[in-house]
């Protein structure tokens, strides 16, 4: 099973010395909040096995403090077996119960109010999980990759959270809000009820669902929504659907094709990837598909976050020119990925972690678009070659965690670049920047004072440059001949290149 990790500061856990505030009863250490007259459970020590019943209130300077509250990181990789909670007890913090391997139950009292994100993780023997209907806020995702959980059962009626056969739903029962990870179906197909118009945030997260059909009324998707469903094939989005949020189908590991209704007005699907109905923003990449090599349409300007998230085959993604921003975490561990050319694109930003953990990455060209780079967008990976043809240094800070490659800039920007406090810690080199790389072979291609003819066929890149090697623009063109824009006088480059290797470089006067 993958689990997700993060930076995290543990402060009073397992075990912690208690301070004037804290009381430490049986191997548990509580914080005593006296102004609001409650105690937390901080954390625990190895002592901390078995069944644990967490006591109505612990003594401090002869007052009795009610347990209210259960901190982040209380019961980390705890090896109790289960956890009774006390009347008037109110809050799970995230990440409260994380990777306690051996614990099977918790027992929630009436007075339970909120149960934050995250809060229970990785506890992969918990069973069935029973919660009072006056509970008022289950944050999404609060049962994360909890395997082992059959059923979420709502004690009750007449409160915000209703269950029906282990699921939860709210929202007057139109939201499927969480549908337990470890609920085994007779069917192969879990079918969702047809009034449900909204399917929450991590709803089947880790889910052994094996096919999933949509209800036609469905209008959202939220985000994370069937995050690593390892067993589902295949998605049909119904024409209903107007929503979609991030990572909805990240680290489904078989999943191979996503179909949108042809009538859906938001989104649509080309060889079984998710995209936008106008076809500008790339959604989802399937981790089943299986290729090596994969070229993004023309008319992307978009890709989304997590769409290539984890894909364990691609080797090369060709982008497009029309490129301009990669969202938070897109790429991250994909680990074949050897090569990153956005040289031909109008590339201007890349977001969160991108390509964090692409491990075989050796070679990395940015445009002269580009402008900013997100935080670890290249951490734990080691290029021996990064061009970055921006006149002026991309805003890059913390974006790379390792300095060793040789950075190529334009010359004259050289000292821009050492100045920087990330792109300084390079090995900085000048060189001419040329968008294309030179070939071999020469096309015949001249200029009539007006447009460019050829004299071969198929699709031929166009790159112009002013007399200072700045790039005015670039298109292609499948004509044999290309009209120039309207240009000020001047001396220009024209560099060409075909799909067939060959490629001219002239200079021209305006």
């Amino acid at each position: 099973m993958k689990k997700l990790f993060t930076l995290i500061l543990l402060s009073g856990v397992c075990g912690g010395i208690a301070t004037a505030q804290e009381v430490n009863l049986d191997g548990i250490t509580y914080y005593i909040n006296q102004q609001q007259e409650y105690a937390s459970i901080t954390g625990c020590d190895n002592s901390v096995t078995g069944e644990v019943i967490i006591p109505a209130t612990v003594e401090y300077n002869g007052t009795q403090y009610p347990v209210k509250q259960l901190d982040g990181y209380a019961f980390w990789y705890s090896k109790c077996t289960s956890i009774t909670f006390p009347e008037n007890f109110e809050t799970v913090k995230s990440n409260a119960i994380y990777g306690c391997e051996e614990i099977t139950s918790l027992k929630f009292p009436s007075t339970l109010k909120t149960i934050e994100s995250k809060a229970v993780q990785y506890c992969d023997k918990l069973d069935a999980i029973n919660l009072p209907s006056t509970i008022e806020n289950i944050a999404p995702g609060a049962f994360f990759s909890n395997i082992g959980i059959s059923a979420f059962n709502i004690d009750g009626e007449g409160g915000t959270y209703t269950s029906e056969d282990g699921v939860i739903y709210t929202d007057g029962g139109s939201t499927l809000y969480m549908y337990p990870s470890g609920k085994i179906i007779d069917s192969s197909t879990y079918t969702i009820p047809e009034n449900i118009t909204k399917i929450a945030d991590y709803a089947f997260n880790f889910a052994k669902v094996i096919n999933v059909e949509l209800p036609s009324a469905l209008t959202e998707i939220g985000a994370f929504a069937f995050y690593d469903c390892d067993f589902i094939p295949y998605i049909e989005i119904p024409a209903s659907v107007s929503k979609i949020g991030n990572a909805v189908f990240s680290e489904c590991g078989i999943l191979e094709e996503i179909y949108v209704d042809s009538d859906n007005q938001y989104f649509s699907d080309k060889d079984g990837i998710l995209m936008s109905k106008d076809g500008t923003t790339l959604m989802c990449y399937p981790l089943g598909l299986g290729n090596t090599t994969y070229t993004i349409p023309e008319g992307v300007d978009t890709i989304q976050a997590y769409a290539f998230e984890h894909n364990e085959t691609l080797t090369q993604v060709n982008f497009p020119k029309t490129l301009e921003y990669i969202g938070d975490y897109a790429f991250q561990w994909s680990t074949y990925l050897q090569k990153l050319n956005f040289n031909r694109t109008q590339l201007k930003g890349l977001g969160l972690c991108v390509f964090t953990n692409c491990s075989s990455l050796d070679e990395i060209s940015f445009p002269p678009t580009m402008e900013s780079i997100g935080l670890g967008s290249f951490w734990d990976i080691m290029p021996s070659t990064i061009n970055c043809w921006a006149v002026n240094p991309p805003a890059a800070g913390g974006a790379f965690s390792d300095y060793s490659a040789n950075l190529f800039v334009q010359l004259g920007s050289g000292m821009a670049y050492e100045m920087d406090s990330e792109w300084g810690q390079f090995n900085i080199q000048e060189k001419k920047y040329e968008s294309i790389s030179d070939t071999k072979n020469e096309m015949n291609a001249f200029f009539d004072g007006k447009r460019i003819i050829f004299n071969t066929t198929g699709s031929k890149d166009i790159f112009v440059f002013n007399a200072e090697g700045k790039q005015m623009f670039n298109d292609t063109t499948t004509a044999d001949y290309f009209d120039l824009p309207n240009l000020p006088a001047g001396v220009y480059v024209i560099r060409i290149i075909s799909g067939n290797d060959m490629s001219k470089t002239m200079k021209i006067n305006i």
